[in-house]
């Protein structure tokens, strides 16, 4: 029921990034998105509320419901995402992410994460957008309890540069 529930909350909450998020043409993503968001990576950027929903439960690479690239790696640990190699046209996404265009306009720029990163939430999740050599990954945090997810950007970037660390 959970991974159903965060389905749909993440298909729509993603909705006017998916548009940019197409099938690749083939090849499969750089490395496994479970490898490299263990659960201890997933407690120690997590809130508290956030580490007591991880207790008892185990990864899922299972990406049903949202709104991602075929050939990208998924993997959740409770209300932490991250997605390998998610856009089919990355350049272009960069791009655009860069000229914040109207699909991008709310996507501020983070330094020191990879080579660029962008930023954005809503109500309920953070994203962080990230291209660091030749990869590419996006972080979705959902908040726990109560406050606004925009509270959870020192969280995604920490997870963020950590993620780097590993892809090197």
């Amino acid at each position: 029921m959970r991974h159903v529930v965060t389905s749909i909350l993440v298909a729509g909450c993603v909705s006017s990034t998916a548009f940019a998020f197409q099938a690749r043409s083939g090849g499969s993503a750089a490395g496994s998105a479970c490898a490299l968001l263990t659960r201890d990576l997933a407690m120690k950027v997590s809130t508290p509320e956030g580490r007591k929903l991880l207790e008892g439960t185990k990864a899922s690479a299972d990406s049903e419901g949202m709104a991602v690239a075929k050939q990208a790696s998924t993997c959740y640990h409770g209300l932490v995402t991250l997605v390998l190699e998610p856009a089919a046209r990355p350049d272009q996404v960069r791009k655009d992410m860069r000229a914040g265009t109207p699909l991008y306009k709310n996507h501020e720029p983070v330094a020191g994460v990879g080579d660029e990163a962008f930023f954005t939430s809503n109500s309920q999740f953070a994203y962080l957008y990230v291209w660091s050599s030749s990869h590419h990954f996006m972080i979705e945090m959902g908040k726990d309890l109560g406050g606004d997810a925009k509270t959870l950007k020192p969280n995604v970037v920490e997870l963020g540069k950590a993620v780097v660390t590993k892809l090197r």
